[in-house]
């Protein structure tokens, strides 16, 4: 009796399956066959004697594994798709020829020049040697020469490289020496053991660009001035300065101005000029310059360097000298 009631309700369940797929089309089908299904499923499991409790545990069950199957495909084909794109882009990056080989090493030597130009830094060696790699831990020595503008240099550094758990490298510098001409090691004495001492070679390029800049249009300056005005320019140079001297030899009495051209640092250890007047004259000169043109000449020189530049400042100094021996 209990079987024919079975058999009775699955009809009528099959029943409600016939049903709900002729009311139901277009988008509205997919949602009739799941009811049907389900309708299916109670029927199944009364007939087996499940729990309905369980029976919905299962259902849901085997819903959640169906859409977990359909979201792995869906990623499966998403990455196919892009490692078919890499491999394209390989493909189409690897020259094809003798003359894109060609083509493609002209293109770099040019990327680097440009960043040579902009930069001021041009490598002329480089050495790598690996000390030690053992399991997530690797530890480097860097042995790199090269030059700022014309300014030499060579640094030494090691580097220990640890793999972290979620796949990120940290990377740690140390033992940096830094190795520069006598006279920069003097000029740049703080900055420089700042950078060292800190481990940082970011820091080294951050001091020495600007600085070598600056010391390139220095030097070029003094020469210019002592060329032009032979009579009047000398050059003193010190261990950390030199010192663009302006005088009239010939004339005991003529004051003598000094150009002194130093550098400052800021607190980014970043080099900046520091150009400044000084005035030297017997206490019979200071007497006769009622006007106050020597007195008032560095803060004057200042204003002139502001308004017109370096070159046209100097030249107004020696200009006065020459007024002031006439």
């Amino acid at each position: 009796m209990a079987g024919g009631d079975s058999e009775d309700g699955m009809s009528a369940d099959l029943a409600v399956v016939s049903r709900n797929i002729k009311e139901f089309s277009n988008n509205e089908v997919d949602e009739a066959l799941e009811t049907s299904a389900q309708a299916i499923s109670k029927a199944v499991s009364k007939k087996l004697g499940i729990p309905t409790k369980l029976a919905e545990e299962l259902n849901q069950l085997e819903t959640d594994v169906a859409k977990l199957s359909d979201n792995i495909t869906r990623k499966k084909a998403h990455l196919k798709q892009l490692k078919s794109w890499i491999r394209e882009d390989k493909e189409n990056e690897e020259p094809k020829s003798v003359s894109e080989l060609h083509q493609a090493i002209q293109n770099h030597e040019d990327m680097i020049l440009r960043m040579q130009k902009i930069t001021g830094v041009c490598f002329t060696d480089f050495e790598e040697e690996t000390l030690k790699e053992k399991e997530k831990i690797t530890q480097k020595h860097f042995d790199i020469k090269g030059e700022c503008n014309g300014l030499l240099f060579e640094l030494e550094f090691d580097t220990e490289e640890t793999v972290m758990e979620d796949e990120r490298s940290e990377i740690e510098i140390k033992d940096f020496v830094a190795n520069v001409p006598q006279d920069v090691c003097l000029e740049l004495k703080n900055p420089l053991e700042r950078v060292v001492n800190d481990q940082a070679v970011g820091g080294f390029f951050r001091l020495i660009m600007p600085y070598s800049v600056w010391e390139f249009h220095r030097q070029k300056l003094l020469d210019h001035f002592s060329k032009k005005y032979p009579e009047f320019v000398t050059i003193y140079t010190t261990e950390t300065n030199r010192i663009l001297m302006i005088s009239h030899s010939k004339n005991k009495h003529s004051p003598t101005l000094m150009i002194n051209w130093e550098f400052s640092t800021e607190s980014l250890d970043i080099a900046v000029p520091r150009i400044r007047l000084g005035v030297e004259g017997t206490q019979q000169l200071v007497d006769l310059d009622k006007k106050k043109v020597l007195e008032n000449a560095p803060e004057n020189f200042q204003l002139l360097i502001e308004e017109y530049g370096i070159e046209h400042a100097v030249d107004m100094m020696v200009n006065l000298i020459k007024m002031q021996t006439t």
